[in-house]
């Protein structure tokens, strides 16, 4: 099963601690601090050892160092993955964890692995304030039972070179992959990743439930284009690509251009005429989970308005909890347009594993060898 894949802005290793606008304008040059400081009524410390697995932006410091500061007996160990192949092949060999972060779509091979266990609701705190759209996500809630606590949301489009690409060029997809511009552009390696992207540029009505005959005209039109420069795998690789004037325009967040930005660039975001592909995600209980106090502890942390400010500003990613908006900046909301989210993110495409994954796979694999 191919994996959803989520932006990730820079790259980290395993670590352990110790005892949405369209110029590019950066929401994290706003004069408010980044760092989370906690509530106000801070919870009782937690003590023990906990291992979070996690995307790597999850594990950065702003995030994991407040964690720590606020709980001083806890050893954490932050142990990074790609995607949602990474984390079932390592679950799957018998890794311990305790926090494991999930996507909605990809819920279903998790839960039907064996490798998470329910969310206890009870245990937290804000979990009745949480956007409802945000717990509607495919897999989130299964039979009765949720599965994932919902942290944090975005949309992709698209980033191209300014100095490259005139502004109104690139109005969407098939201009993408069409239009009248000198230039190439980059695919992720990841069939859900790239494939709905052609869908949205060959007019198909539900770019994530295709049929069989679909799939094979979106594998013949990726063999056939002559826009597409290459694939990448990792993030750096992509930046690297984009830096030096190899491709020209990539499906990515608005997050990319403000790190392309920071070295000079002229990187833009448009908002695909086809519809914007929206992600949530969030932090689940591994079954293998063995300090469940240090678990809901750091979930508990990631839903507090102060960090999930900290990753508006950081990351711009949308969070999950209401109360963001009282403690964000109004230039960080308005940037950002936290308080759309919700109408945004019901008007875009949900990311989600299709049910027939196997033919997608198929198919970009003949693509790759063409």
């Amino acid at each position: 099963m191919a994996p959803i894949a989520r932006w990730r802005t820079s790259l980290v290793t395993i670590f352990v601690v110790g005892a949405v606008a369209c110029s590019g304008e950066d929401p994290a040059t706003d004069p408010e601090p980044s760092t989370p400081t906690g509530s106000d009524s801070a919870p009782a410390s937690v003590s023990g050892d906990v291992v979070i697995f996690a995307y790597e932006d999850t594990l950065f410091p702003f995030i994991q160092e407040p964690f720590q500061a606020a709980n001083p007996d806890l050893n954490v160990e932050g142990v990074p993955f790609g995607d949602a192949s990474d984390t079932v092949t390592k679950l799957r060999g018998g890794f311990q964890a305790d926090v494991v972060e999930t996507c909605a779509g990809e819920m279903d091979l998790l839960i039907r692995g064996g490798f998470l266990q329910p969310i206890d609701t009870s245990r937290i705190e804000s979990w009745d304030q949480l956007y409802g759209f945000m717990k509607e996500g495919q897999g989130v809630e299964v039979d009765g039972q949720f599965w994932m606590a919902p942290t944090q949301g975005g949309i992709d489009g698209i980033v191209y070179n300014a100095d490259v690409i005139p502004d109104g060029v690139i109005t969407g997809y098939r201009t993408m992959f069409e239009g009248e511009w000198e230039g190439q552009i980059a695919l992720e390696n990841d069939s859900t990743d790239s494939m709905p992207m052609v869908a949205a540029a060959l007019g198909f009505p539900d770019v994530f439930n295709l049929t069989s005959e679909q799939i094979t005209q979106i594998r013949d039109y990726l063999v056939a284009s002559d826009r597409i420069r290459t694939v990448f795998d990792e993030d750096a690789q992509l930046i690297n690509l984009m830096e030096q004037g190899e491709v020209h325009a990539v499906q990515a967040g608005p997050e990319l251009v403000r790190v392309l930005n920071r070295e000079g660039g002229n990187f833009k975001f448009v908002t695909p005429e086809e519809g914007s592909v929206s992600w949530v995600c969030g932090l689940s209980v591994a079954e293998s989970a063995e300090n469940l106090d240090a678990t809901y502890a750091f979930i508990n942390h990631m839903l507090d308005p102060a960090t999930q400010a900290a990753v508006a500003v950081e990351l711009e990613y949308w969070g999950s909890n209401p109360a963001i908006l009282e403690v964000a900046s109004a230039k960080v909301i308005e940037n950002l347009r936290l308080d759309q989210a919700e109408s945004v993110v019901t008007n875009s495409i949900p990311e989600v594993i299709p049910e027939n994954i196997d033919e997608w796979d198929d198919a970009w694999r003949q693509y790759l060898a063409s």
